[in-house]
């Protein structure tokens, strides 16, 4: 294996690579993680989508509304209304509490409640959400998607005049034995139950697969559908059993020394279609190096969540991501920082359909970890990472790619895009690296045994979008009643992880977490 990362004062302790083996040296990167998240919440809203209603007032221009043709919480509130938009929610979720195949559509929805660019659904109609297995296939696909759609979804997903058969003039024609036609195919639609609010009704549907989705969204599903073979899935199946090497026991690893840092060498890659590359600069890229360097050193600061009961203590992962060329001196003319800005329309726009399009920037496999921003994706993806698992080394594939909606601050520098600030903090790099690292979600393998196959952390049943709701938060970890090990805030992409998919390490002592990435 050729030496990738460097050590402060000694080589490297290890990697693990495909083959398993311990080498003075870091694991290569690897196949398709966690796709992420991405793309403005201002979409358009089809007319056939959800709860229209009267056109209400536009929305502030803070809002990362999707758009003004259905009514929002914003609106709601503006109307004072909110309290009822809000109990509409809380009954409905109330339903889906009692639901199991839901459980997953109850976080969705119990996020969406939460923000002020969630749907109203208070004038009553039909709402269709998936089940928990068309959800694990919608993941398949889209592995970390950009939370603010979800919002979009639900709108889509709603019908005022319970007319997603009313369409059903053309949905008839397509599907038979009473089902309806979905974002992707017929789907199967069960009534489970229904709530009378402020004078409407508000039926629930359980759908064996999605019955709309947001464009972006059935864009890529779409494409990834039509290649084949060209992209994998973007994670191992939840509950098949994980690629295993000599490093794959945590438990078993020696503890890292004390004292010793792991340097990998960086380098960032900006893809544009404008060769100008509007909305980003050298400064924000350098001021994400610094961010990951000082999460992964254990002291990034972070907003307490409503659903944080504790104190999250931090752990310092003993790396650090190098970007500065080696023997450089900086000048007027070159910071001697390894970034690249490229004029390239397919990876701006295709990173995370097609891997040729990013592989072909990527130059050094062997030398360095490279991260590519995508800057023009319309997939709704934030990013995705290679697991070092799955993937030889020394394949140009091998990269991270982030959506630049993922990138430190870019949100909130580029406010006419009206996006989500909330994904603005710059961890969703600090994530994808860990994929690349080797790290799987606290949720791999649901209940299995070894799951993520890192000893501190603490399993659970399946991924969470929103943990506002502490009994919904038990529901989705049975396999943790025991568990007392406090959470370590050492690896994880707040808010993305911790109001998005969870991360792994995120609970965690640390050592067994930091000999994994080692």
């Amino acid at each position: 294996m050729h030496v990738l990362a460097r050590s402060i004062g000694v080589l490297a302790v290890c990697a693990c690579g495909a083959a398993g083996e311990r080498e003075e040296a870091l694991a290569p990167l690897a196949a398709l993680a966690d796709a992420a998240v991405l793309l403005q919440a201002s979409a358009t809203v089809e007319s056939e989508a959800s709860a229209l209603v009267e056109n209400g007032p536009a929305a502030d221009a803070s809002e990362p509304a999707p758009d003004s043709t259905y009514r929002t919480r914003a609106h709601e509130r503006r109307a004072d209304r909110e309290a009822a938009h809000l109990g509409a929610y809380d009954a409905l979720l109330g339903v889906l509490g009692q639901v199991p195949d839901m459980r997953h559509s109850e976080h969705i929805l119990s996020y969406v409640r939460d923000k002020d660019y969630g749907p109203s659904l208070l004038h009553g109609g039909c709402l269709y959400l998936p089940s928990n297995e068309a959800w694990k296939e919608f993941y398949s696909y889209v592995g970390h998607p950009y939370p603010p759609l979800f919002a979009e979804m639900v709108a889509r997903s709603f019908f005022s005049k319970c007319d997603a058969v009313a369409s059903k003039a053309q949905r008839s024609l397509e599907c038979t034995d009473g089902r309806i036609l979905g974002a992707h195919k017929c789907v199967e639609a069960r009534h489970v139950g229904e709530v009378q609010h402020h004078g409407s009704t508000i039926q629930l549907f359980l759908t064996d697969g999605h019955v709309a989705l947001p464009p972006q969204w059935k864009h890529h599903i779409d494409l990834v559908s039509q290649s084949g073979d060209t992209l994998q899935r973007v994670e191992p199946e939840r509950e098949a059993p994980l690629p295993k090497d000599k490093c794959s026991k945590s438990w078993k690893l020696p503890p890292v020394p004390e004292g010793r840092k792991l340097v990998v060498p960086t380098q960032y890659i900006v893809c544009s279609s404008n060769p100008s590359h509007p909305g980003i600069d050298r400064e924000m890229l350098l001021d994400q190096a610094r961010w990951m360097n000082i999460a992964y050193s254990g002291r990034s600061t972070y907003s307490p969540m409503d659903f944080d009961h504790e104190d999250i203590p931090e752990a310092d992962m003993q790396m650090e991501f190098d970007l500065f060329k080696t023997n450089c001196t900086p000048s007027a003319f070159d910071d001697c920082a390894r970034i690249t800005f490229a004029h390239d329309k397919e990876c701006a726009e295709q990173a995370f359909v097609e891997s040729k399009f990013v592989a072909r920037h990527n130059h050094d496999p062997f030398g360095l970890f490279t991260v590519i921003f995508v800057g023009d994706d319309k997939s709704g993806i934030l990013g995705m990472a290679e697991f070092p698992q799955l993937t030889g080394e020394g394949q140009r594939e091998l990269v991270v790619r982030v959506s630049t909606t993922g990138l430190r601050h870019f949100s909130s520098t580029n406010k006419a895009l009206k996006l989500d600030t909330g994904y603005d903090e710059g961890d969703t790099v600090v994530h994808e690296a860990g994929h690349s690292l080797g790290l799987y979600h606290t949720f791999q393998g649901g209940c299995a045994l070894d799951g993520d196959n890192v000893a501190d952390t603490q399993p659970e049943a399946q991924r969470r979008k929103s943990a506002r709701r502490p009994r919904a938060a038990a529901r989705t970890t049975p396999c943790t009643t025991s568990w007392t090990t406090p959470r370590t805030r050492a690896w994880t992409a707040s808010p993305s992880s911790r109001s998005g998919a969870s991360g792994a390490c995120l609970r965690t002592t640390a050592p067994s977490c930091t000999a994994s990435l080692w």
